[in-house]
């Protein structure tokens, strides 16, 4: 007698299994929020070189233009006109020369002519949409554009590599414990992450998460299903699907009303805690 025909003496789904099947589809609603985290938390946002000259300039006490042609001229000095003929993204990753700036405040003499050069002293952001995101914090622009698609590719990577792992595991030692364990590491990494002071530190905890993501997704997929009877299994794999689509909404929800994202990054991990309060 093979474990199917038990499951039909005990019956396809009963209470017991209804509770565990309860069990398994709320936590795959964490794997869906930090499977999509990513895509709020490292939000592009429009940015331009500090010019620390414009900084110290107030337009309210200036004596040589009007304060609206003053702003004007603050605004395209902090951001040359780009030309696709010659530099790209010069308004975001270049700015004006110092000596020029300085004489165009005085004189209004602001033109293409003027010389470029890269951004010295870092970049402001424009925060009216996201307060904060990673590529803000880190300055993850211009020549480090990319590493904001690196960390996202190393993430899939602790997918895959989650995937191998923790299927081994929950084969040899049983999928309840890996389970646990595969949670505990979501949180713990998720938890950890909101405090990175690099972005070095973030990608190596992104990488971890990634692997007890899918972890926490296999192990509970494969509990779901296994545990009722062969007439609800094709339900169970699907209605459990229906649970990470909801996940996906409640991240959405969460970064419309959350624009900083190391709040986002901690709310989204520490609710996970609360299954280890119901360990079968």
């Amino acid at each position: 007698m093979d474990f199917d025909d038990v499951l039909k003496l005990l019956g396809d789904f009963g209470r017991y299994q209804k509770r565990q099947y309860a069990m398994v589809c709320l936590i795959v609603i964490p794997v869906a929020i930090h499977s999509l985290s990513h895509v709020f938390i490292s939000a592009k946002t429009d940015h331009w070189c500090v010019v620390p000259e414009l900084q110290n300039f107030n337009c309210t006490n200036s004596d040589s233009v009007e304060r609206e042609a003053c702003i004007k001229i603050k605004q395209n000095l902090a951001r040359p006109k780009d030309d696709v003929n010659t530099i790209p993204n010069e308004a975001q990753c270049w700015m004006y020369t110092s000596e020029d700036i300085t004489e165009a405040l005085f004189t209004n003499n602001v033109s293409r002519e003027l010389d470029i050069t890269l951004c010295t002293n870092g970049w402001e952001y424009d925060t009216s949409q996201y307060k904060s995101t990673i590529i803000q914090e880190f300055d993850l622009v211009c020549e480090k554009a990319a590493k904001p698609s690196l960390s996202q590719s190393i993430f899939f990577v602790g997918t895959l590599v989650g995937s191998l792992v923790f299927g081994a595991l929950a084969d040899k030692f049983g999928r309840k414990p890996v389970l646990f364990l595969a949670v505990g590491l979501q949180c713990g990494s998720g938890i950890l992450t909101s405090f990175v002071k690099s972005f070095a530190a973030y990608t190596a905890l992104r990488f971890i998460t990634a692997a007890a993501n899918i972890a926490v997704f296999i192990t509970a997929f494969v509990i779901g299903t296994e545990t009722v009877g062969v007439s609800k299994r094709t339900y169970a794999g699907l209605v459990i699907e229906f649970f990470f689509a909801f996940g996906l909404i409640i991240m959405a929800g969460l970064a419309y009303f959350i624009r900083e994202w190391r709040t986002l990054q901690l709310v989204a991990s520490v609710p996970g805690l609360l299954y280890f309060l119901y360990i079968p």
